[in-house]
């Protein structure tokens, strides 16, 4: 996504080599973070319109069920489509760029379920 922030280029450097030494290919780099958070049930929401798609969220933002995650507008501003959170959770990802296409991911928003 040409993200070069210092600190996003660094966490994605963490996270591969922590999963090369998970899968024996490269020496222990780091300790796995104090705080993991254990989440294995991924729920999505697609766009049922074509528009301009805005958030104020980002991946790893803690949301709640229903709660409204982005909007999508015409081409004249107005929202045509709102986006709710599927469940209480956290967002993994979300559409990165303000076109958006109908069938579109707009967010993938896990939770742990036992």
């Amino acid at each position: 996504m040409g993200l070069v922030e210092e600190d996003t280029v660094a966490l994605t450097v963490h996270g591969v080599l922590n999963m090369l030494h998970e899968m024996g290919m490269y020496p222990p780099h780091t300790s796995a973070h104090p705080n993991r958070i254990f989440l294995n049930h991924q729920l999505y929401t697609r766009a049922t319109k074509r528009g301009i798609f805005y958030s104020e969220f980002k991946a790893g933002d803690h949301v709640e069920e229903g709660e409204i995650i982005g909007h999508t507008t015409n081409a004249f501003g107005e929202v045509i489509e709102e986006h709710r959170s599927p469940q209480k959770g956290i967002i993994l990802y979300m559409l990165a760029t303000p076109p958006i296409n109908e069938g579109d991911t707009v967010a993938c928003v896990s939770s742990f379920k036992s």
